[in-house]
């Protein structure tokens, strides 16, 4: 009974790695809304994996949460422009 309680445990572990693994977070980050877009700081590279960071929208993927995502993008951006700046999951 122990062996089968212990598969069924493993079985569910794997399939939430897989799933974890298909199904990624992404941010959407949206400065259309601001006058000029902030420039894109070696410091962001360290978040995760950037897919677009050119232009009024840049997307990623990051293991951090949301609030530590947004703290680390928005720290340069000055503080009459923070309700401007628009973040999305995906």
């Amino acid at each position: 009974m122990i062996k089968i309680s212990l598969k069924k445990i493993l079985c569910q572990l794997s399939q939430k790695k897989l799933y974890e693994k298909t199904f990624q977070s992404i941010y959407i980050v949206d400065f259309s809304l601001l006058d000029r877009v902030p420039l894109f700081k070696d410091e962001f590279k360290v978040i995760g994996t950037w897919y677009s960071y050119s232009g009024k929208r840049w997307i990623c993927h990051t293991e951090l949460s949301t609030e530590q995502f947004k703290k680390m993008i928005t720290k340069n951006i000055d503080h009459k422009d923070l309700k401007k700046v628009k973040f999305y999951l995906d």
